[in-house]
């Protein structure tokens, strides 16, 4: 059989292709020179598009290394369609195309899971209720940035066909997760990437990577609530929960002292990041994430185990900050903190939409666009913080992705989503128990981390509306890519015969 390495031969250059290139290369830098800053992203774009054209693994890594720590994206304001881009949207806008050319162009397999049938179904169905939406040519960008999510997916399913690349991507994600705790400790240390009060406001609308200092009802000092290049603090905690777990199966399949060392400490800088968000959901679903390892005896406690949690339990708890101890652990009625009665007015007023349009629901990012023209003080609220803090409507939402779902696409929208990680979830249990049968017990492991991670993703959709955060869409990628590329190797490998 050829190789891919055979088939993809190194092209050969002729005079031709020369003068071709230069005079590629003179139009490129005449478009920088008149065509400004945009042309710059049109440039590093069309260098990268022939990069990943031949390596589209390569744009996959880089894509999903930009989206997750590039930060907060700006707007291309030019543009009709007032569509977010950021350098890694501008790698994955690249890097997906490409792959789909190398695609053609080597003739290589088609991946359709019923998974990806269901997100097929499901984008589809909630194009309808952005066309039928007041406000459609709003949000019509919201929809179209979620289109490219998915597409992202789909990349991701089929270029993680090997152990060694579902491996990569998991360490990839775990390097990245590393890298956002190290910046939301710097945050959280430094005043120079801290704010606070009204000037607070308008960064956390303005999509500014800094830390918010939340002094409301805290009387044992402020809570630096860090953002790690996610935007805000809960989604550095959606993030963190999410990816926590799969640190188990890199240890597992660590071959070295030094490198099980840095996983610790990477562990340890991760905790301490989702420690420092200040969020009672990361406390909450991060301990019931750790249950579940340990019930699903992914994380196996020996007498030295359990002593020495002990004392890191005992020594963390000494070294909590104060206003994190009152704001996750203290439930005090105090009528400063307003946040628990604002997440209920806007699940009740979320609710209700699904219910006044069951069908289609108000459309992808619909929520905000309605609700902010409600007789409610919240409203009020809103309505203010858009006029004077600059603050958008649109990414506005009912702290619960279930109630977001069905508001947004309707209860078909929800199943649709449901039905997606609820089937992913038994497909990893039964590649797990295959995989354990094939005495593959690292991947046999990983595919029992992803289950937990995407019970944990269950548990955080009860306190976020994350239908547009990246990070799961990454795991779930990952999780359908590791049960379809099993799902051929058992079907290679032949079985131990049963015991007699």
């Amino acid at each position: 059989m050829t190789s891919v390495a055979q088939t993809q031969s190194q092209l050969r250059t002729g005079p031709a292709g020369l003068i071709i290139t230069i005079v590629l290369a003179a139009a490129l830098s005449a478009t920088v020179v008149f065509g400004g800053a945009l042309a710059v992203f049109a440039v590093v774009g069309a260098v990268g598009f022939a990069v990943f054209v031949r390596y589209p693994i390569l744009g996959l890594y880089v894509s999903t290394v930009l989206l997750l720590v590039g930060g907060a994206s700006a707007n291309l304001g030019v543009f009709n369609l007032d569509v977010p881009a950021s350098l890694g949207k501008l790698a994955a806008a690249v890097a997906i195309p490409a792959w789909l050319v190398n695609t053609v162009l080597y003739r290589k397999p088609v991946v359709v899971t019923w998974e990806m049938v269901l997100l097929t179904a499901f984008m589809g169905w909630s194009l309808l209720g952005v066309v039928y939406a007041e406000t459609y040519a709003t949000q019509w960008g919201e929809w179209l940035r979620l289109a490219n999510i998915a597409a992202y997916l789909v990349f991701t399913v089929h270029i993680l066909n090997t152990r060694e690349r579902i491996h990569t991507y998991t360490v990839v994600l775990l390097a990245c997760a590393t890298l956002m705790s190290l910046y939301a400790i710097f945050q959280y240390v430094n005043p120079n990437l801290q704010v606070q009060g009204d000037a607070g406001l308008a960064a956390v609308g303005a999509g500014e990577e800094k830390a918010y200092i939340d002094s409301e009802g805290i009387e044992s000092g402020a809570a630096v609530r860090v953002s790690g290049r996610t935007g805000h603090s809960n989604w550095l905690a959606f993030t963190l929960v999410l990816l926590l777990p799969l640190n188990v199966y890199w240890m597992s399949a660590a071959k070295s002292a030094g490198v099980r060392a840095f996983i610790g400490i990477a562990v340890l800088l991760e905790v301490a990041a989702l420690v420092f968000t200040f969020t009672r959901m990361g406390a909450l679903v991060g301990s019931i994430v750790v249950l579940f390892l340990m019930f699903k005896q992914l994380v196996r406690l020996t007498p030295e185990r359990v002593a020495v949690l002990a004392i890191a339990a005992i020594v963390g708890w000494t070294l909590l900050p104060g206003a994190y101890k009152e704001r996750v652990f203290s439930f005090a009625d105090n009528p400063e903190m307003k946040s628990t009665e604002a997440r209920l007015a806007l699940q009740e007023f979320a609710w209700r939409y699904a219910q006044d349009d069951p069908f289609v629901g108000v459309g992808v990012s619909g929520f905000g666009l309605r609700f902010v023209h409600e007789d409610h003080w919240l409203a009020g609220h809103l309505r203010w913080l858009i006029e004077e803090r600059n603050w958008e409507a649109l990414y506005y939402g009912p702290h619960n992705l279930y109630l977001q779902l069905a508001a947004e696409t309707g209860f078909p929208g929800l199943l649709l989503i449901l039905g997606i990680v609820i089937l992913l979830l038994f497909r990893l249990q039964r590649t797990q128990t295959a995989l354990r049968g094939l005495e593959e017990l690292d991947l046999a492991r990983l595919a029992g981390v992803l289950q937990v991670s995407l019970i944990g993703f269950l548990l955080c959709g009860v306190f976020l509306h994350a239908l547009h955060q990246k990070v799961w869409w990454m795991v779930i990628a990952l999780a359908i890519a590791l049960c379809y590329h099993q799902r051929q190797v058992i079907g290679e490998r032949p079985r131990k015969p049963a015991q007699p």
